[in-house]
């Protein structure tokens, strides 16, 4: 994903939205709207920390996202916008349904870490949220001291999909780990390294979190004609699990162990020939 300060340089050679082959693309471009919630500069409505002292930042002020989002869908590119409090999801929709490609171009939210009241409007734009589950493990115990009763409601994953909203699952990398069982782990667990629970009611069942991490996620950039599930016709990419995480204790499903990788119908990996 090109940041947007490169917007000019990639108009120059005259790329416009997606470009490249199935091993290496370019794909949607990445906005920035508030901060991080690792980094306590997550923008909401409302101030939180633990004596209410952080109020967030954000990147720019509504007109001018607005204008750059814009700018950037009527020169071809799907967007996704770093989004992660409430009040920079806000901004970041309004700037998605200002442009000129606001319903039809899949555009994303990165992270859409507290949509909070803003779910059927996603529903409707089209928005799909993209979410990294394994932050709720891996600093989901700071979460629930910065934002207390807020942080069950971080990824609401189970009201995205009772609203018809695509779950999207991702690692962002190297923020944490890459590997894909650890967010699934974490999106079915929902709790903390401590042990906390944090937001259960929002749990997914496995099969729903691969399916975030397979079909939706290849649709979230336009890629599930030819990956996202294994179908004649598609790219023969796919893993075989060394034992069988529908069946496995929750609690276990992230220590699963690898037995083969094949990408394009050829082997790249087999446990003991790595």
């Amino acid at each position: 994903m090109p940041l947007s300060h490169q917007l000019d340089a990639f108009l120059a050679t005259g790329i416009a939205g997606q470009f490249g082959d199935d091993r290496l693309a370019i794909g949607p471009m990445k906005f920035y709207s508030d901060g991080a919630l690792s980094g306590n500069t997550a923008c909401f409505r409302t101030p939180y920390g633990e004596n209410h002292e952080l109020p967030g930042l954000l990147y720019h002020d509504p007109e001018e996202l607005t204008a750059l989002v814009g700018r950037a869908q009527a020169d071809g590119w799907q967007v996704g916008i770093h989004s992660q409090g409430d009040r920079a999801i806000e901004m970041s929709l309004d700037a998605i349904e200002a442009g000129p490609r606001g319903k039809d171009g899949r555009h994303r939210l990165e992270h859409a870490g507290y949509p909070d009241d803003q779910l059927p409007r996603i529903a409707e734009l089209g928005v799909f949220p993209i979410s990294q589950p394994g932050y709720l493990f891996d600093f989901g115990d700071t979460f629930l001291r910065t934002l207390g009763e807020r942080a069950h409601g971080l990824l609401p994953l189970r009201a995205e999909l009772a609203l018809g909203i695509p779950v999207v699952l991702s690692s962002d990398s190297f923020v944490t780990t890459y590997r894909p069982l650890h967010h699934i782990s974490a999106a079915v667990n929902r709790r903390t390294a401590a042990g906390q629970a944090i937001g259960p009611d929002q749990a997914l069942t496995v099969e729903e979190a691969i399916r975030g991490y397979t079909i939706d996620a290849a649709r979230s950039f336009f890629a599930e004609d030819r990956l996202g599930s294994i179908e004649p016709g598609k790219l023969a990419d796919f893993t075989v699990f060394a034992s069988d995480p529908f069946t496995a204790p929750p609690e276990h499903i992230a220590e699963t162990g690898i037995w083969m990788t094949v990408l394009a119908g050829e082997a790249a990996y087999e446990k003991g020939n790595a």
